[in-house]
């Protein structure tokens, strides 16, 4: 009883500090108090905020709090209630995304109407790179290919430019299709992007030892990188 009286203490608290600010000002002294390190302190500061200040803003992110304390459902809410403020198509897009993301860890089928729409409404927001990683993790793997070359299509065009990731969860993607060269070429593209892709390697030397054609430096790679499954290769093939 002394701690709910004591949680309606602080969050009155919270209420008459927070009506002497701006929206703005509450942005910034959340992300001061509870963004970085505390989200789901947060949670109860949020619901303060959007009494006295409602907005799509406020919503969104404690969607995102609540996705990070594992609150699925209540993420889900949050962003559903999100769209009575949005007056854009992009805006609504975004939602959409958001709130697939929410529901894939109990509303599979929901999410996947979600990531959808949002392409539907805006190819260029994600859409296809998420709704890929969907694919990719049912083991669709032929369905998640070709969201991920839309993604790079209208995302990266036809250069290697942009977020490394897309490029090995393609490679990935491709090397469950047994297609090993398109893999080692996205692998190339990744690395080009960022030389620090351990998980890159470790496909590049899975690709050595599977086809034959044992690479030394991809293996040595692989090892530096954590995955001393490839040890046995060095000692056999390398020395």
């Amino acid at each position: 009883m002394k701690a709910y009286i004591f949680s309606i203490a602080l969050l009155f608290q919270f209420s008459l500090c927070i009506s002497q600010y701006s929206l703005n000002d509450y942005e910034r002294r959340f992300k001061e108090k509870f963004y970085y390190g505390r989200p789901c302190d947060g949670i109860l500061y949020l619901d303060t905020v959007y009494h006295l200040f409602p907005s799509d803003s406020v919503l969104r992110t404690r969607g995102w709090l609540k996705l990070q304390c594992q609150d699925f459902k209540g993420a889900t809410d949050d962003f559903s209630e999100a769209f009575s403020f949005v007056n854009t198509s992009d805006d609504s897009a975004v939602l959409y995304l958001n709130r697939a993301i929410s529901k894939l860890r109990y509303n599979r089928t929901g999410a996947l109407e979600d990531y959808t729409f949002s392409i539907v409404i805006n190819p260029k927001i994600g859409g296809y790179k998420w709704r890929g990683g969907m694919f990719q993790s049912d083991k669709n793997y032929s369905a998640a290919l070709q969201d991920y070359n839309k993604h790079i299509e209208i995302i990266l065009g036809d250069t290697a430019t942009g977020n490394y990731e897309i490029y090995w969860f393609r490679a990935e993607v491709k090397y469950q299709l047994k297609d090993f060269t398109g893999a080692l070429a996205d692998c190339d593209n990744a690395l080009r992007l960022e030389p620090l892709c351990g998980e890159c390697y470790k496909l590049r030397a899975t690709i050595a030892r599977e086809t034959g054609k044992h690479s030394c430096y991809d293996y040595e790679k692989a090892v530096y990188w954590g995955y001393p499954e490839f040890e046995e290769l060095i000692l056999k093939f390398c020395k």
